[in-house]
């Protein structure tokens, strides 16, 4: 028997092998039936029942029922969650808000979210329409309003709104450190701007990110 760190007040508890939650005062609010359960997220936890996944709130009541194969957690009021080997999104209330269309489908960031279809990464936005121009190899988290995109082992540039601010250029690309990303290349390193510009050139065996 365990426990796990408070989230969101709630606090994952596992008992003769069951997961269950209990709040700050120690209560045992959702009894310990599940196979397995996610931290809450939103006000929702994930939890699996016989196999399948469904969402409880914080009152202990069972909001969607256990029905999905798998699933993340909630993010921007929707949900990856994956039915007959696709992945969709649904609304807090169970309901198909991005029908299940994708071999995989990531969390929203910022109203905007990875999907994969056949091996290849695009972006899509909470309406279900994909943003990106073309699809590629890989597409990264996105991190200070940015995700790194590859093809071909070259890696370059996407922001939120899915333009591509720098084509698959680069063989590394850093985080950005006050304005600025490490870009590796041919062996030599320069960096870039946010506009996707190289402003420091190729020039040197090796840098260290501005800090």
């Amino acid at each position: 028997d365990d426990a796990a760190d408070f989230v969101e007040g709630f606090s994952k508890v596992r008992l003769n092998g069951k997961v269950g939650y209990v709040n700050k005062s120690g209560k045992l609010v959702l009894p310990a039936i599940y196979e397995v359960g996610n931290d809450f997220s939103e006000g929702l936890a994930a939890v699996n029942l016989d196999g399948k996944w469904g969402f409880v709130n914080k009152s202990g009541q069972q909001v969607i029922k256990p029905q999905f194969n798998a699933c993340s957690n909630f993010s921007e009021g929707l949900c990856a969650v994956e039915s007959n080997g696709n992945w969709g999104y649904i609304d807090g209330n169970g309901a198909w808000k991005i029908k299940p269309a994708f071999d995989y489908a990531h969390n929203f960031t910022g109203a905007v979210a990875r999907v994969q279809s056949n091996k290849r990464f695009s972006l899509i936005d909470n309406s279900g329409k994909t943003i990106t121009a073309k699809s590629f190899d890989f597409i990264s988290q996105y991190n200070d309003g940015f995700a790194i995109i590859e093809t071909d082992n070259k890696k370059g540039l996407i922001n939120g709104q899915g333009k591509v601010i720098m084509e698959p250029t680069y063989t590394f690309i850093g985080p950005f450190k006050e304005g600025f990303a490490s870009v590796q290349s041919n062996g030599k390193w320069g960096f870039i701007s946010m506009q996707g510009t190289l402003d420091i050139p190729m020039l040197y065996d090796a840098v260290k990110d501005f800090s």
